[in-house]
């Protein structure tokens, strides 16, 4: 992954270098580890969330190339004797490699979405980050750029959108499965039930197809030992054709 970096400026304790394309990813059924007020003067929030390992290597290429930059571009931007292993050494990764720890930052722009309600931070947030072992979170996180401080350079990374839903309990799982098993069972048996009329059905026709056999060999038979000038002969070839056709009809429910 190639991340280019601006210019940094300064604000408040550090330089910010941010990113010159949008850097985002949609972080999907994370766990919460913790959450931080930063100011009272406003609703500013830090989640440290729990990152998988699909999702580090992200974050760990970012990194990367964040590092590859200041390395690059610290000797035109900034006024310091810094060796490479020294801007190494102060270099911060976004996930911490023994907890697999991402700090995320949740501003007043944030979008946050309770079972698809938009919500505010305040105190049922508040209480729901910290219950949230009762809730699935869907989280996109983008970039907010390079924070060069005097002993410390790190990426900081901010929450722009929060998706809350509600776990299932484990009885009302039960319950709807129940409900899907009683469902199917009852479908099978109208199913079953309806084989079975066609079952009656069908046997009615098997037994005129067998009588029709037996009958009408006869007939055939009598037909071939009668004498071609019988006057009968006409009348018996006139049944036969009439019992061909009607058999034949058998399947139009006639």
């Amino acid at each position: 992954m190639n991340v280019k970096f601006k210019s940094p400026y300064f604000k408040k304790k550090s330089y910010i270098s941010e990113p010159i394309n949008n850097i985002s990813i949609d972080l999907y059924d994370i766990k919460i580890h913790n959450i931080i007020n930063l100011s009272n003067k406003t609703n500013a929030l830090k989640l440290k969330l729990y990152i998988n390992t699909d999702n580090k290597t992200f974050f760990n290429d970012i990194d990367k190339c964040s590092l590859d930059t200041i390395i690059k571009y610290n000797k035109k931007w900034f006024s310091n004797d810094l060796t490479d292993q020294e801007l190494k050494n102060i270099f911060y990764n976004s996930v911490c490699e023994q907890t697999n720890i991402l700090e995320s930052i949740v501003s007043n722009n944030t979008k946050i979405y309770y079972n698809d309600k938009n919500l505010d931070i305040n105190n049922e947030i508040f209480d729901i980050f910290k219950n949230s072992d009762k809730y699935i979170f869907n989280f996109k996180i983008k970039l907010l750029g390079l924070f060069i401080f005097k002993d410390k350079i790190v990426n900081k990374w901010l929450i722009n959108e929060i998706k809350i839903t509600n776990y299932k309990d484990d009885d009302d799982i039960e319950i709807n499965n129940l409900d899907i098993t009683k469902e199917w069972e009852n479908t099978l048996n109208d199913t079953i039930n309806s084989l079975d009329e066609y079952l009656i059905i069908y046997k009615n026709k098997i037994d005129k197809i067998n009588s029709f056999k037996i009958i009408n060999t006869e007939l055939i038979n009598e037909i071939k030992n009668m004498d071609i000038t019988d006057k009968n002969w006409n009348n018996k070839i006139f049944i036969l054709k009439n019992n061909i056709k009607n058999i034949l009809s058998i399947n139009d429910n006639r």
